[in-house]
Protein backbone atom coordinates (compact mmCIF):
# COMPACT_ATOMS: atom_id res chain seq x y z
CA UNK A 1 0.00 0.00 0.00
CA UNK A 2 1.23 3.32 -0.12
CA UNK A 3 2.98 5.04 2.35
CA UNK A 4 1.37 7.63 4.99
CA UNK A 5 0.95 10.96 3.05
CA UNK A 6 0.97 9.10 -0.28
CA UNK A 7 -2.54 8.72 -2.42
CA UNK A 8 -3.93 5.51 -2.21
CA UNK A 9 -5.49 4.14 -4.90
CA UNK A 10 -8.75 2.57 -4.73
CA UNK A 11 -10.96 -0.23 -5.49
CA UNK A 12 -12.37 0.11 -9.06
CA UNK A 13 -15.46 2.00 -10.45
CA UNK A 14 -17.80 0.70 -12.93
CA UNK A 15 -20.92 1.19 -14.54
CA UNK A 16 -23.65 -1.73 -14.70
CA UNK A 17 -24.29 -2.07 -18.36
CA UNK A 18 -28.43 -3.22 -19.71
CA UNK A 19 -29.62 -6.46 -19.62
CA UNK A 20 -28.76 -7.85 -16.70
CA UNK A 21 -30.64 -10.63 -15.56
CA UNK A 22 -32.00 -12.26 -11.89
CA UNK A 23 -29.96 -14.78 -10.50
CA UNK A 24 -30.69 -16.87 -7.34
CA UNK A 25 -29.03 -19.83 -5.90
CA UNK A 26 -30.14 -20.10 -2.67
CA UNK A 27 -29.24 -16.08 -2.77
CA UNK A 28 -30.62 -13.93 0.11
CA UNK A 29 -30.40 -10.90 -1.45
CA UNK A 30 -31.03 -10.02 -4.91
CA UNK A 31 -28.65 -10.93 -7.45
CA UNK A 32 -28.00 -10.71 -11.25
CA UNK A 33 -25.79 -11.29 -13.45
CA UNK A 34 -24.43 -8.75 -16.33
CA UNK A 35 -21.91 -7.35 -17.97
CA UNK A 36 -19.73 -3.89 -15.93
CA UNK A 37 -18.24 -1.39 -17.95
CA UNK A 38 -14.97 -0.30 -15.87
CA UNK A 39 -12.86 3.06 -15.82
CA UNK A 40 -10.81 1.92 -18.60
CA UNK A 41 -13.01 1.00 -20.85
CA UNK A 42 -13.30 -2.88 -20.52
CA UNK A 43 -16.58 -4.79 -19.98
CA UNK A 44 -16.57 -7.66 -17.38
CA UNK A 45 -18.96 -10.14 -16.83
CA UNK A 46 -20.40 -9.86 -13.47
CA UNK A 47 -22.00 -11.14 -10.26
CA UNK A 48 -24.48 -7.91 -9.63
CA UNK A 49 -25.73 -7.74 -5.98
CA UNK A 50 -28.11 -5.11 -4.32
CA UNK A 51 -27.33 -4.06 -0.28
CA UNK A 52 -28.10 -2.19 2.29
CA UNK A 53 -25.49 0.33 2.67
CA UNK A 54 -23.75 -1.48 5.70
CA UNK A 55 -23.64 -4.98 3.61
CA UNK A 56 -22.18 -3.20 1.03
CA UNK A 57 -19.54 -2.19 3.25
CA UNK A 58 -18.98 -5.95 4.46
CA UNK A 59 -18.54 -6.97 0.37
CA UNK A 60 -16.17 -3.86 0.10
CA UNK A 61 -13.58 -4.18 2.80
CA UNK A 62 -13.95 -7.47 3.49
CA UNK A 63 -12.66 -8.11 -0.19
CA UNK A 64 -9.88 -5.50 0.27
CA UNK A 65 -8.71 -7.20 2.94
CA UNK A 66 -8.64 -10.97 1.41
CA UNK A 67 -6.91 -9.22 -1.34
CA UNK A 68 -4.07 -7.33 0.12
CA UNK A 69 -3.78 -11.09 2.31
CA UNK A 70 -3.32 -12.92 -1.63
CA UNK A 71 -6.49 -14.49 -0.96
CA UNK A 72 -8.55 -15.86 -3.95
CA UNK A 73 -11.30 -13.31 -4.19
CA UNK A 74 -12.75 -13.12 -8.04
CA UNK A 75 -11.98 -8.83 -8.91
CA UNK A 76 -14.49 -6.99 -6.85
CA UNK A 77 -16.00 -3.27 -7.70
CA UNK A 78 -18.16 -0.64 -6.42
CA UNK A 79 -20.43 -0.52 -9.28
CA UNK A 80 -23.74 2.28 -10.17
CA UNK A 81 -26.56 1.23 -11.60
CA UNK A 82 -29.22 3.71 -13.29
CA UNK A 83 -32.55 3.47 -11.73
CA UNK A 84 -34.92 1.69 -13.61
CA UNK A 85 -32.54 -0.29 -15.34
CA UNK A 86 -32.39 -3.33 -13.03
CA UNK A 87 -34.43 -3.68 -9.93
CA UNK A 88 -32.23 -2.74 -7.52
CA UNK A 89 -33.50 -0.56 -4.47
CA UNK A 90 -31.06 -0.45 -1.20
CA UNK A 91 -28.36 2.16 -1.72
CA UNK A 92 -29.07 5.07 -3.65
CA UNK A 93 -27.33 8.10 -4.48
CA UNK A 94 -28.26 11.19 -6.28
CA UNK A 95 -31.15 11.86 -5.03
CA UNK A 96 -32.24 7.97 -6.10
CA UNK A 97 -31.40 8.66 -10.01
CA UNK A 98 -28.66 5.99 -9.30
CA UNK A 99 -27.62 3.47 -6.97
CA UNK A 100 -24.45 1.42 -5.47
CA UNK A 101 -23.92 -1.82 -5.78
CA UNK A 102 -21.41 -4.54 -5.07
CA UNK A 103 -19.93 -6.38 -8.02
CA UNK A 104 -17.49 -9.51 -8.75
CA UNK A 105 -16.07 -10.93 -11.46
CA UNK A 106 -18.02 -13.71 -12.85
CA UNK A 107 -15.31 -16.48 -12.82
CA UNK A 108 -17.65 -19.42 -14.38
CA UNK A 109 -17.40 -22.12 -11.66
CA UNK A 110 -19.72 -23.19 -9.47
CA UNK A 111 -19.99 -23.86 -5.91
CA UNK A 112 -18.96 -26.29 -3.99
CA UNK A 113 -22.39 -27.10 -2.36
CA UNK A 114 -23.36 -27.40 -5.92
CA UNK A 115 -20.86 -29.48 -7.18
CA UNK A 116 -21.20 -31.65 -4.55
CA UNK A 117 -25.49 -32.34 -4.76
CA UNK A 118 -24.24 -32.94 -8.60
CA UNK A 119 -21.72 -35.66 -8.24
CA UNK A 120 -22.00 -38.99 -7.40
CA UNK A 121 -20.64 -40.26 -3.59
CA UNK A 122 -17.31 -40.95 -4.41
CA UNK A 123 -16.87 -37.78 -6.20
CA UNK A 124 -17.80 -35.82 -3.18
CA UNK A 125 -16.11 -37.41 -0.95
CA UNK A 126 -12.84 -36.62 -3.12
CA UNK A 127 -14.04 -32.70 -3.29
CA UNK A 128 -14.38 -32.85 0.57
CA UNK A 129 -10.41 -34.49 0.92
CA UNK A 130 -9.13 -31.76 -1.67
CA UNK A 131 -10.78 -28.49 0.27
CA UNK A 132 -9.39 -30.07 3.75
CA UNK A 133 -6.09 -30.40 1.65
CA UNK A 134 -6.22 -27.14 0.24
CA UNK A 135 -3.19 -25.22 0.83
CA UNK A 136 -4.84 -22.18 2.00
CA UNK A 137 -7.39 -23.42 4.09
CA UNK A 138 -5.80 -22.65 7.23
CA UNK A 139 -5.37 -18.85 5.88
CA UNK A 140 -8.88 -18.97 5.13
CA UNK A 141 -9.63 -20.36 8.87
CA UNK A 142 -7.83 -17.44 10.09
CA UNK A 143 -9.12 -14.68 8.17
CA UNK A 144 -12.55 -15.94 8.78
CA UNK A 145 -11.78 -15.84 12.37
CA UNK A 146 -10.33 -12.16 12.18
CA UNK A 147 -13.11 -10.74 9.97
CA UNK A 148 -15.22 -12.31 12.05
CA UNK A 149 -17.37 -14.25 8.98
CA UNK A 150 -20.85 -16.03 10.59
CA UNK A 151 -21.30 -17.48 6.69
CA UNK A 152 -18.64 -19.03 5.21
CA UNK A 153 -20.47 -21.98 4.29
CA UNK A 154 -19.77 -24.06 1.24
CA UNK A 155 -22.18 -22.42 -1.09
CA UNK A 156 -19.85 -19.19 -0.49
CA UNK A 157 -16.56 -20.90 -1.87
CA UNK A 158 -15.89 -21.47 -5.86
CA UNK A 159 -14.55 -24.26 -6.99
CA UNK A 160 -12.30 -24.54 -10.47
CA UNK A 161 -9.99 -27.49 -10.45
CA UNK A 162 -9.38 -29.58 -7.53
CA UNK A 163 -6.95 -26.66 -5.67
CA UNK A 164 -8.53 -24.06 -7.55
CA UNK A 165 -10.95 -22.11 -5.12
CA UNK A 166 -12.90 -18.78 -4.83
CA UNK A 167 -14.33 -17.16 -1.74
CA UNK A 168 -17.50 -15.47 -2.30
CA UNK A 169 -20.33 -13.42 -0.43
CA UNK A 170 -18.75 -11.65 2.71
CA UNK A 171 -21.83 -9.64 3.91
CA UNK A 172 -22.21 -11.30 7.19
CA UNK A 173 -18.55 -10.23 8.07
CA UNK A 174 -18.10 -8.12 11.10
CA UNK A 175 -21.01 -9.94 12.95
CA UNK A 176 -23.27 -9.85 10.90
CA UNK A 177 -25.02 -7.98 7.83
CA UNK A 178 -26.65 -5.10 9.93
CA UNK A 179 -23.74 -4.71 12.63
CA UNK A 180 -23.44 -2.10 14.51
CA UNK A 181 -20.43 -0.55 17.15
CA UNK A 182 -21.35 -2.30 20.18
CA UNK A 183 -21.60 -5.92 18.16
CA UNK A 184 -17.85 -5.89 17.43
CA UNK A 185 -15.66 -7.25 20.76
CA UNK A 186 -12.09 -8.33 19.54
CA UNK A 187 -11.68 -11.36 21.81
CA UNK A 188 -15.31 -13.03 21.08
CA UNK A 189 -15.63 -16.37 19.12
CA UNK A 190 -18.15 -15.33 16.55
CA UNK A 191 -20.07 -18.28 14.52
CA UNK A 192 -17.36 -19.82 12.26
CA UNK A 193 -19.22 -21.92 9.47
CA UNK A 194 -16.61 -23.79 7.60
CA UNK A 195 -15.03 -24.82 10.94
CA UNK A 196 -18.21 -26.18 12.31
CA UNK A 197 -18.39 -28.42 8.64
CA UNK A 198 -15.10 -29.59 7.89
CA UNK A 199 -12.83 -29.58 11.29
CA UNK A 200 -14.75 -32.85 12.40
CA UNK A 201 -13.73 -34.56 9.33
CA UNK A 202 -9.87 -33.99 9.62
CA UNK A 203 -7.22 -36.21 10.91
CA UNK A 204 -4.95 -35.23 13.35
CA UNK A 205 -2.40 -34.08 11.50
CA UNK A 206 -4.98 -32.53 8.33
CA UNK A 207 -5.73 -30.53 11.67
CA UNK A 208 -1.88 -29.60 12.58
CA UNK A 209 -1.32 -28.52 9.17
CA UNK A 210 -4.07 -26.03 8.87
CA UNK A 211 -2.93 -24.59 11.88
CA UNK A 212 0.48 -24.08 10.59
CA UNK A 213 -0.73 -22.83 8.07
CA UNK A 214 -3.11 -20.13 9.85
CA UNK A 215 -0.16 -19.67 12.22
CA UNK A 216 1.99 -17.45 8.66
CA UNK A 217 -1.03 -16.19 8.21
CA UNK A 218 -1.61 -14.91 11.38
CA UNK A 219 1.74 -12.91 10.91
CA UNK A 220 1.00 -11.70 7.60
CA UNK A 221 -2.65 -10.40 9.28
CA UNK A 222 -0.52 -8.45 11.88
CA UNK A 223 1.54 -6.29 9.55
CA UNK A 224 -2.06 -5.09 8.09
CA UNK A 225 -2.06 -1.43 7.62
CA UNK A 226 -5.87 -0.75 7.99
CA UNK A 227 -6.18 2.81 7.27
CA UNK A 228 -5.21 2.51 4.08
CA UNK A 229 -7.09 -0.62 3.40
CA UNK A 230 -10.31 1.04 4.66
CA UNK A 231 -9.38 3.94 1.97
CA UNK A 232 -9.07 1.27 -1.23
CA UNK A 233 -11.87 -0.56 -0.46
CA UNK A 234 -14.18 3.70 -0.31
CA UNK A 235 -15.93 2.49 3.17
CA UNK A 236 -15.01 5.94 4.33
CA UNK A 237 -17.28 7.20 1.83
CA UNK A 238 -20.27 5.10 3.37
CA UNK A 239 -20.17 4.77 6.79
CA UNK A 240 -19.64 7.18 9.72
CA UNK A 241 -16.84 7.90 11.67
CA UNK A 242 -18.29 5.74 14.84
CA UNK A 243 -18.63 3.01 12.47
CA UNK A 244 -15.43 3.56 10.89
CA UNK A 245 -13.48 3.97 13.78
CA UNK A 246 -15.01 1.21 15.96
CA UNK A 247 -14.46 -1.36 12.56
CA UNK A 248 -10.63 -0.60 12.54
CA UNK A 249 -10.32 -1.04 16.17
CA UNK A 250 -12.00 -4.49 16.21
CA UNK A 251 -9.64 -5.44 13.62
CA UNK A 252 -6.36 -4.05 15.29
CA UNK A 253 -7.48 -5.25 18.44
CA UNK A 254 -8.43 -9.17 16.88
CA UNK A 255 -5.20 -9.65 15.51
CA UNK A 256 -3.87 -10.97 19.02
CA UNK A 257 -6.75 -13.10 19.67
CA UNK A 258 -6.76 -14.59 15.62
CA UNK A 259 -4.30 -17.41 16.43
CA UNK A 260 -5.81 -18.78 19.74
CA UNK A 261 -9.28 -18.70 18.44
CA UNK A 262 -8.30 -20.49 15.19
CA UNK A 263 -6.25 -23.10 17.41
CA UNK A 264 -9.33 -23.73 19.59
CA UNK A 265 -11.96 -23.76 16.70
CA UNK A 266 -9.22 -26.71 15.38
CA UNK A 267 -9.32 -28.41 18.64
CA UNK A 268 -5.62 -27.80 18.91
CA UNK A 269 -3.86 -26.23 22.29
CA UNK A 270 -2.30 -22.67 21.87
CA UNK A 271 1.45 -22.85 21.96
CA UNK A 272 3.08 -20.59 23.62
CA UNK A 273 5.34 -18.08 22.17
Amino acid sequence: MADSGESVAKIGLASVLSGAVPFNFGNINDTYKGQILLDDGSVKHAVIKDLDPKELCNELFSYALAKFLDLPVPNGFLAVVDSGSIKIKKSPIDGGKKFLVFASEDVKSPNVTFRIRNSVAAESLSIIKNLKNWDKLGSVYSFDVWVANIDRHLGNILIGGPSEYWLIDHGHCFSGPKWSASDLDPKKHYVHRLSDILTKHMSASEKTSTLGVASVFCGQVASVDISSLVEFSRIDEILNIIELDALSDFLQLRKSENYPITASLLGLPVLVK
